[in-house]
């Protein structure tokens, strides 16, 4: 039986469409299995074999042989994260205080702290239970990390007017920190008109904290450029120059080293409504 002209037009389409399907499977097939190099030059020559460096298309070595350097990049090790440190929550304001709870915001420097965590309120080791932690934003989250700003509440047994801006909560035992109020400090003085002599009373600022200070001890003036020791015990320390001090507190305060924390180891002295100087600190005496 002879077929009709469409069902011969219809079979004729088909067949186009397979076979177009079929070549474009093949051409798509050869692309997949290609494999690219990037070649400098007209021919490619740094993929060949090795260029002078002098030749002006040539930057680095020949490619093949920069594949071993690539494998270095496995063996870089991760850097220490700050949700993986000690836990350090600066506190910046106490919003509503009773002897048996508190609520507040800070941020967190180091660690993390979840619900149900014990801590302590530094300098004074109140020691407290985390009963929640929210955002910003005012919404209830399972845990905070370093970097946010929290607002938690804590349970405990707490004096009236203890706890202010400038404490830190931390954890007991080995990520404990210990408060002290004397210190060493590498600092750089600016451009002020009276030198910092020994017995200099200022104000000492360090996160959310201010509490006034003096300057008991010059112990050297150093070289800003490379840390070298100029001259030990100098009588002053005048503008634009840099070394270590020894500066003491009125009351104990909740800061670390520079190591340590960094956060928590920035000073600014301030003196007569300007700054005088700023630094780090070095180590704690007490």
């Amino acid at each position: 039986m002879e077929l009709s002209i469409f069902v011969k037009q219809f079979l004729l389409e088909c067949f186009l469409s397979i076979f177009l399907l079929y070549m474009h499977c093949i051409r798509l097939s050869i692309f997949c299995h290609s494999v690219y190099l990037k070649g400098k030059g007209v021919r490619a020559l740094n993929v060949l074999c090795a260029i002078d460096s002098a030749s002006f298309y040539v930057v680095g070595k020949l490619f093949l042989s920069m594949l071993t350097t690539y494998c270095f990049l496995d063996t870089f090790s991760a850097p220490s994260r700050a949700c993986e440190g000690p836990l350090r929550i600066v506190i910046n304001d106490v919003f509503k205080a009773t002897s048996n709870q508190l609520s507040l915001s800070g941020r967190i420097e180091s660690g993390e702290v979840d619900p149900g965590d014990k801590v302590y309120i530094m300098p004074n080791a109140d020691a407290a239970v985390v009963k929640a932690c929210s955002n910003d934003n005012g919404g209830s989250v399972d845990s905070c990390v370093a970097g946010d700003q929290a607002i938690l509440t804590l349970n405990g047994a707490f004096e009236p007017d203890t706890i202010h801006a400038g404490h830190v909560i931390v954890r007991g035992g080995q990520d404990a920190l210990m408060p002290c109020n004397r210190f060493v400090a590498r600092i750089v003085v600016f451009d002020i008109a009276v030198p910092i002599m020994k017995g200099t009373r200022a104000e000492l600022y360090c996160h959310s904290l201010c509490e006034p200070c003096t300057v008991v001890k010059l112990i050297s003036s150093i070289n800003k450029t490379n840390g070298e020791v100029i001259k030990e015990r100098p009588r002053c320390l005048a503008k634009q120059m840099s070394g270590l001090v020894e500066i003491e507190t009125e009351r104990e305060v909740a800061i670390d080293t520079y190591t340590n924390c960094k956060a928590l180891g920035r000073i600014t002295i301030r003196a007569g409504g300007q700054t005088i100087a700023a630094g780090i600190v070095e180590r704690k005496m007490s």
